[in-house]
């Protein structure tokens, strides 16, 4: 049996649950009923301390529950003249000391009561609930929820209505523990024919094992029940042998301390708490199912086929987009060709007419981002596709399904890619440009300055330049410089002129040859890379998408966990009552 602070922390856990957007597999409706149930059972909680016990008594039209109240209580404390308001209505008898329960009080509709002075019954608030065979099917229903409230519970009957169908559907409707109920066959003097009180009566012993038999066939094994008479009782005269009224009121009025009376009260409410817990319970396989689905549903996407085909995808791309010549021209430096070369590289681009490399660059990359995100998406939407038809294959029944699968595919659109593949672009290129960087300026300029120095040397003549290096100075220096003019308008300079001009330009096209052969090779590297890059964005894309699989299989498996917590053993309990088998006697 829980304790009244282990119940209340269950109780509490289980009400978190329901009230979190969980993915236990209950509509809201029952899910609002639930909770409702368990805020009943909190509230009942608060008053284990109460040092009285609510006993209930259910019967047919005729069977003396009054007489039997009156009984227990040694005094006349119920009448005839305490008539029900309606039908449905509950007599709750209650000593002038004693204060009705506030679980009563929140249900006051249902409660019509009665105060008395019989101290024998202080302890005890008894409640005689409507004749179950005078009761219109809704008020039944309600008298049966009232039934809830009660600690112990006397079903009360007689050898004219033991067999009452009605009886044994009631019973199996009382939602109580039934080790606190007990069974009264009550005017069991009319067992008896005239004077004769004889225990050996065939009649008595018939009516007593038939009850027996029918209590076991519905659902209550090994019964308490007491055979007795009340108005025997009451006349004051000897009881007869077979009359177990003392025995009946010994174990509802044995003194009980405050331990007692606080399990019993435990018992009764740990089975209220099971009712709904059962009902949660259900959903486990639900949730186991849940649960295998969302391991296959991670580990097809982690899959290496998947992740082999998502790869090959980046290449794809890649080479759709000619990556290959936009990164060429990307990388290109008007600082990096001198002379010539440079001449050389603004005559073709000025031919081919190619826009600068700063557009070039976010073409590529905008192409590129755009490209991927696009051929991902179509693959997640297909992946989607596979989870609805892998949730019907697992037997996931709804509102499950339906919430897992929106909670999966209303997280996977939050992840894109686009921003990470022009992060990577960017990155490649940069480092990229920081290894072309000054690429053979140093070689080119070499080149034209030898080629212009065999120019000059042409045109300055041998004698012109044996007086300048003879005998330097100002005046040689114009003499060298008026002969290279007057030789460059000459047929034979302008042929030296021409050659110059020749040698630089197959200078210039050698470099820029080499040029973009060293950018192509820069680009190739810069692809490997990228691609690489490329392939880790896919990857953590897809473990992206797996990761949220992953929070909601945890998410399942933490309330699955909580619910192994809550569960515990079914609320058990002894009564100490005194046997009612004649076997005892």
């Amino acid at each position: 049996m829980s304790s009244v602070e282990d119940l209340r922390r269950r109780v509490h856990d289980l009400q978190s649950v329901l009230a979190s957007a969980s993915l236990m597999p209950i509509v809201d409706e029952e899910r609002r009923d639930l909770r409702r149930r368990l805020q009943d059972v909190q509230q009942k909680l608060e008053s284990v301390e109460d040092q009285f016990l609510l006993m209930g008594l259910v019967g047919g039209t005729g069977v003396g529950k009054s007489t039997l109240m009156n009984a227990l209580a040694q005094k006349p404390i119920a009448s005839v003249s305490h008539r029900r308001p309606h039908t449905d209505r509950v007599l709750v008898y209650r000593h002038a000391d004693c204060l009705l329960p506030r679980s009563l009080k929140l249900i006051d509709e249902l409660v019509h009561e009665i105060v008395h002075q019989a101290d024998a019954a202080r302890q005890v608030i008894m409640a005689d609930l409507p004749d179950f065979d005078s009761l219109v099917q809704e008020h039944r229903q309600r008298v049966v929820a009232f039934m809830e409230h009660m600690d112990l519970v006397l079903w009360v009957t007689t050898p004219e209505k033991y067999a009452d169908g009605r009886f044994y559907e009631m019973l199996r409707e009382a939602p109580k523990s039934r080790q606190n109920f007990a069974f009264v066959l009550n005017k069991a003097d009319l067992l008896f024919s005239g004077s004769s009180r004889s225990i050996d009566s065939e009649d008595f012993h018939k009516v007593v094992h038939s009850m027996g038999r029918l209590l076991e066939e519905n659902g209550v094994d090994d019964p308490v029940l007491y055979v007795i008479s009340a108005q025997e009782v009451l006349d004051g005269a000897p009881l007869s042998v077979w009359n177990q009224f003392p025995f009946l009121r010994r174990w509802v009025f044995q003194k009980r301390d405050a331990k007692e009376i606080r399990a019993i009260k435990e018992a009764n409410l740990d089975v209220e708490f099971q009712a709904v817990f059962l009902r949660i319970r259900e959903g486990m396989e639900q949730l186991e199912r849940a649960v295998r689905f969302l391991n296959l549903l991670e580990a097809d996407l982690l899959h290496q086929d998947r992740l082999g085909q998502t790869v090959s995808w980046g290449r794809t791309v890649l080479g759709e987009v000619s990556v290959l010549e936009s990164l060429t021209h990307s990388l290109q430096k008007v600082s990096d060709l001198q002379g010539p070369a440079a001449l050389f590289g603004w005559m073709v681009r000025l031919i081919s007419r190619v826009s600068d490399a700063s557009q070039s660059m976010t073409t590529l990359s905008r192409h590129v981002a755009t490209a991927l995100h696009e051929r991902f998406q179509k693959q997640m939407t297909s992946f989607k596709d596979h989870s609805v038809a892998l949730a019907y294959q697992e037997g996931l029944v709804d509102p499950l399904r339906t919430e897992l699968l929106e909670r999966l595919h209303g997280s996977w659109p939050q992840i894109s890619l686009a921003e990470a593949v022009r992060e990577a672009i960017e990155i490649a290129v940069v480092q990229a440009q920081r290894r072309t960087k000054g690429f053979m300026q140093w070689r080119q300029r070499l080149w034209s300055s030898w080629i212009t120095a065999l120019l000059l040397l042409a045109l300055g003549g041998q004698d012109a330049w044996r007086a300048a290096l003879a005998h330097p100075g100002a005046a040689q220096i114009v003499a060298l410089v008026a002969a290279m003019v007057e030789k460059l308008f000459s047929g034979q300079g302008l042929a030296a002129l021409g050659t110059w001009t020749f040698l630089q330009f197959l200078v210039g096209a050698r470099f820029y040859r080499e040029y973009k052969k060293s950018l192509q090779r820069h680009s190739e590297t810069i692809i490997d890379s990228l691609q690489s890059a490329l392939e880790q964005v896919l990857r953590e894309a897809l473990e992206a998408h797996a990761a949220v699989v992953r929070r909601c299989r945890e998410d399942l498996e933490e309330e699955m966990a909580v619910m192994a917590r809550l569960g515990g053993d079914e609320a058990s309990a002894e009564m100490p009552v005194t046997p009612g088998a004649f076997a005892d006697r």
